[in-house]
Formats: C-alpha cells, structure tokens, sequence
C-alpha cells in the first residue's frame, strides 16, 4: 500500500508496491526501494522522511520490520538474511545501515544516529555523531538487542539477547552485555 507521495518521484522495485502486507510513504522526492525477486517481505513499513534515500533487499533474504530512511540515508539488506521476528532500522544523517549476507536477526534495532544530541560543554562538538552500521557477513544478533552509532560487528559473529553494541566487535566471538562485551571468542554459529 502506497502513502503520500507518488511514484513519479520515487520508485519501487521488485515487489507488488501494492501489497496489503507492505506500506511504503515517501515524503521527499528521488527514493528507491528494491527488492531482489527471490527477497520475501513479511510486512515491512518503509517510510522516507527525505529525498535520496534508498533501501534494498538482497536474494532469499527475508524480512519484517520498521524502516525510516532519512535524507539520502541508506538501508542495505544482503541475501540470505533472515529476521525471524520485526527489527526497527532508523538511517538518519545521510548514514548507511548495512547488513551482511546469511545474517540471522530477531527484533533488533538499529540507529546512526542517536535521539538527542550530547555536546562537549567546553568545546561544544558533538560527542556521539551519526555514523554507518556495518554488520558483516553470518552475524546473528538475538533478542532485543540495539546495534547503535559506532559499531561494526565482525563475520560469524553473535550478539547476545538485550546487548547494547556502541564500539567494534570482532569477528568469530561472542559479545554480550550493555555495552556488549566480548564474552568468547573462536566461535563459529549455523543457521
């Protein structure tokens, strides 16, 4: 189901725009949505609160969830990707979220940029500025954990249930905690 906005402007891709199970609302100019034709959404709410933004989903991926992509922000979903629940994914700043392939995820949630700015008192810059999300390839991340401005996380990597991750986690560990610590490492996980 299509909302505000119109297609002249802004185009979707690879799957029925008009799909009772998918709402996308444009309100910039300029946005794409694509979906690979193997990709399969279980109802995603994709909302463009700018122009230039973009969201794709990759092959046999599979996904559900809450999307705001900001001024020429950026949401990429890499194949094989499953959510096995609805995640939220917040691209604000014009920053890239970006999730690897055969990545395994269960209501997380994703942010570049954090709600309220935080501020040096002596110098007056930005302590915790929008950044990019990478999430490389077979990274399972479970339950309710948040990924946030600043991280990056490492193939073959898990992210425990309820962590908080704000820094680099390696790849082939296990990270756990608020904020996610490594907790083992020489791990390798399977779908």
């Amino acid at each position: 189901m299509l909302k505000r906005g119109s297609l002249a402007d802004n185009s979707v891709l690879g799957i029925d725009a008009h799909g009772e199970l998918d709402q996308f609302s444009f309100k910039g100019m300029h946005n794409q949505v694509v979906f690979h034709p193997s990709a399969i959404s279980k109802g995603c709410n994709i909302l463009f609160a700018g122009s230039s933004g973009y969201f794709e989903v990759g092959a046999g991926a599979i996904v559900q969830g809450d999307f705001f992509i900001g001024e020429q922000a950026k949401v990429i979903i890499g194949a094989k990707t499953i959510f096995n629940k609805r995640c939220i994914f917040r691209a604000t700043a014009k920053r890239k979220i970006q999730i690897g392939q055969g990545c395994l995820l269960a209501n997380a949630k994703f942010l570049t940029m954090d709600d309220l700015p935080v501020f040096d008192m002596k110098t007056q810059q930005r302590v915790n500025p929008a950044t990019d999300l990478l999430i490389h390839d077979r990274v399972w991340i479970a339950e309710h954990a948040q990924v946030i401005a600043g991280a990056e996380i490492g193939h073959d990597t898990v992210i425990g249930a309820w962590s908080m991750v704000v820094t680099a986690i390696p790849a082939h560990c296990v990270a756990a905690g608020n904020p996610a610590q490594v907790v083992k490492t020489n791990v390798i996980w399977r779908k």
